[in-house]
Parts: structure tokens; sequence; C-alpha cells
């Protein structure tokens, strides 16, 4: 299953989840950057779920999991993936 990626750069998780209310009407294609309050956001374009199992094992990357909206969430070096099922 193919999931859209949103870039966050912040390393801040306060930050990011203050963020995260306004990413959810957010479609930026590959590329395409903007700013929420500050913060650099940008499209990632497209990953298989395979992307999310070579990053779960790295011991420098948190996945996070809001299971009532399919989405999966890494935190690694200064930003967020936002993973959003296509």
């Amino acid at each position: 299953m193919a999931m859209n990626v949103l870039k966050v750069y912040t390393k801040n998780i306060e930050v990011f989840s203050d963020l995260y209310a306004g990413l959810e009407n957010l479609n930026l294609s590959e590329g395409q950057e903007t700013e929420l309050e500050g913060v650099k956001v940008s499209g990632g374009g497209q990953v298989e779920e395979e992307y999310v199992d070579e990053m779960r094992v790295r011991l420098d990357v948190a996945v996070l999991k809001i299971k009532r909206q399919n989405v999966t969430i890494l935190q690694h070096g200064d930003m967020f993936e936002v993973l959003i099922p296509a």
C-alpha cells in the first residue's frame, strides 16, 4: 500500500504536536514546500509500506502510529515524516 509523505522540519515533539492538526488538510506534491507557524513542511512523494519496515529497525528512528487515522509518524534527525495512506 502506497503512502503519501509530509516532512515536517523540526526535532521538537511539542512543536510538531501543535502543528499536527494543520497537517491533515495539507496536500503537497513531491518537493512542494510551505510553512506552518514558522516551520517548514514539504511533500515527500509516496513510499511503500516496506519503507516503514526498513525505518523501524533503525536505532535512530522513533515510530508512532495513530490507529484511528491509519497514520504513521517517523521521527529521525531534525524532522518528522507523516505517512498517510494514499
